[in-house]
């Protein structure tokens, strides 16, 4: 009797070759994609970061009365602070009728990835 083999099929041994061969690909490439995760969290915390101080910059542009403003507080995990100082007096100039300030908005990160702060500075003209 003559038996003929199937050839449908794998076979054992070349299942285990074929895992060990996308095994080691795999631990190839999971450096370069592993901490590719990490950069995109940090990334998406420095954003944040950015974003609440240009709110809290926007929130002095916009509010008549600033001064009445908090300059400090947390939000997030994130620890913010808004300061200003004149940049320029009306006494520099003779038809000056207000004030130039130099607003500074800080960001700082409570812990997690990112770890920079983030300052923004911006000039507003307040009138008198």
């Amino acid at each position: 009797m003559n038996m003929q083999r199937s050839d449908s099929g794998f076979t054992l041994l070349e299942m285990v070759v074929a895992i060990a061969i996308f095994a080691f690909a795999m631990a190839a490439l999971y450096p370069a994609f592993g901490t590719s995760v990490i950069r995109t969290e940090g990334a998406r915390e420095r954003a944040f970061g950015v974003a609440l101080a240009q709110e809290k910059l926007h929130d002095v542009l916009v509010t008549e009365g600033w001064a009445s403003l908090p300059t400090s507080g947390t939000s997030h995990g994130w620890t913010w602070e808004v300061s200003g100082e004149v940049y320029a007096h009306d006494s520099d100039a003779d038809d000056a009728t207000g004030y130039l300030f130099k607003v500074t908005a800080t960001s700082i990160p409570s812990g997690g990835i990112a770890g920079v702060p983030v300052v923004l500075n911006r000039v507003i003209y307040r009138r008198n």
